[in-house]
């Protein structure tokens, strides 16, 4: 177990940046610096390295598929298939067009977890620099004389800028990994010790699969090797196994900085402003998609056979699954399209933000909402828990939001063109792929190589969109503007 004391140098940081100290990206005092420009300017190919990083594994992952070794067949795998497959596992996505655990031999599915092991781990480690770097703030002239050069160096932030140093960037990375391969082992090991004492003999090839789905569920990919296109519908019988599964998505869908908010404040009113969001929402989701899937199919549904303490308990497991995962316990193609589409909605707000988790994020609903709030009250102010939301954050995520929902309408769009399906099955695979969840109604090996590259394409950019625009976005709002013209009065509404 690591030593959980190391992690609180990184508390501080995230408490220090995120609620006292004012943005990276800003101005430490209200006048035009000539430095500034340049400063966003260096900060540019973190950006692109991510990108290049991404795309690298990617098609490194594509060639390593094509390989006759890595199918079961032993035949060469063809390009679309390599890459489709390739690019749901470093974007942990889940959709596959060939079956995981039949398709693929020992070495293709080893492939398979390795990316997307590196691709949650490294966004989750990019995101989280990200958001401690960028989106975080500087120090602002009256805040510098508030707090002191002693306290600044002990939360590890420069006594001059507040910025963090190289040395510090280290050691969370460095923390993030460790915690992230210690959550993972212990999720493996409470399977591992349930099946054992459960008279389940753990042969390599039971290990191995208990390794792939534990981490694949903490990374929010959503892959199994359980066969035949059934993900983990043949665990319904499983409580203890579904549980520590649903555990380990949840730990996944938060992200780094909520762990270490809750470990240190472990108090309600202690928490950071976004953590009380999160934790929040994810809790009033999940209770809403359990209650919607226990009343639509309990009586007549995919939860009729089952007594009434499975059916609530299934209910609130696929929940958990359904927003962020992509595992399926039950049959989705027998799912109503009213289900389907509130189940789409919840997969398009995704998780919180700098977690494995995709779709627009937490925070940016709910902060969209309480904007709308204060619009219909005539407020001048967000007002969330005791906190004053600036309006920046607000045209940020009605950005990344209205964006999102451009690519999910032109995918649904090229993707109805080329397929024969239900309707809102194609919405709810089109949406599956932009927030990386990987649930599917079973359409996903029926699409043609169109559908397969609008998907590829789909599920790249909703990994690294939201992020992406969110840094650009952070850049052009802290830029003051040399030039403004006169205000106009236009009809709304």
């Amino acid at each position: 177990m690591p030593n959980l004391g190391q992690y609180n140098q990184d508390e501080d940081i995230f408490y220090k940046m995120r609620q006292s100290i004012s943005g990276r990206l800003s101005r430490t005092i209200d006048v035009v610096e000539p430095q500034s420009q340049k400063n966003i300017n260096q900060h540019r190919p973190t950006l692109i390295y991510l990108l290049i990083g991404l795309l690298s594994l990617i098609f490194l992952g594509a060639f390593l598929l094509m390989l006759p070794v890595s199918s079961q067949s032993g035949n060469a795998t063809d390009f679309i298939t390599a890459l489709y497959t390739s690019t749901s596992a470093v974007c942990v996505t889940g959709l596959v067009v060939v079956d995981t655990g039949t398709y693929w031999s020992g070495f293709g599915q080893f492939i398979i977890f390795t990316l997307f092991q590196l691709g949650g781990l490294g966004f989750m480690t990019s995101a989280t620099l990200i958001i401690a770097i960028f989106l975080g703030k500087n120090i602002s002239l009256s805040e510098r004389l508030r707090f002191r050069k002693a306290n600044l160096q002990g939360a590890g932030l420069d006594a001059t800028t507040g910025r963090m140093g190289k040395f510090e960037l280290r050691s969370l990375i460095l923390n993030v990994v460790k915690l992230t391969l210690f959550i993972e082992f212990v999720g493996i090991f409470c399977i591992l010790l349930i099946q054992y004492f459960g008279g389940q003999n753990l042969s390599i090839d039971f290990i191995w699969r208990t390794v792939f789905t534990s981490v694949s569920a903490f990374t929010n990919a959503g892959f199994d090797i359980e066969g035949n296109f059934q993900s983990l519908i043949g665990l319904q019988s499983e409580p203890f196994i579904l549980i520590i599964l649903a555990i380990l998505v949840l730990f996944g869908a938060t992200g780094y900085s909520i762990w270490i908010d809750i470990l240190y404040k472990k108090k309600w009113h202690n928490f950071m402003v976004d953590t009380k969001i999160v934790l929040a929402s994810s809790f009033s989701f999940i209770v809403l998609g359990a209650v919607a899937l226990l009343i639509s199919e309990y009586s007549s549904g995919v939860l009729s056979t089952m007594s009434n303490v499975q059916a609530i308990f299934i209910s609130i497991i696929n929940s958990i699954f359904v927003r962020t995962a992509g595992f399926s316990i039950i049959e989705y193609n027998q799912v109503p399209d009213q289900l389907l589409f509130l189940f789409s909605g919840l997969m398009f707000i995704g998780g919180a933000s700098g977690s494995c988790a995709g779709g627009i994020k937490l925070t940016t609903f709910i902060i969209l909402g309480y904007a709308i709030i204060a619009s219909a009250r005539g407020q001048d102010y967000i007002n969330v828990n005791r906190t004053e939301i600036p309006w920046r954050f607000v045209h940020q995520g009605l950005s990344i939001a209205l964006l999102s929902v451009g690519l999910v309408f032109v995918t649904i769009f090229i993707l109805s063109s080329t397929l024969e399906a239900n309707f809102m099955h194609i919405v709810f695979e089109a949406i599956s792929a932009f927030s990386t969840n990987g649930t599917t109604t079973g359409i996903t090996r029926s699409l043609n190589a169109v559908g397969e590259i609008t998907s590829i394409f789909t599920m790249f950019i909703g990994r690294i969109g939201p992020l992406t625009l969110a840094l650009i976005l952070a850049e052009r709002f802290e830029r003051k503007q040399v030039m403004r013209y006169p205000e106009g009065e236009i009809a709304i509404g």
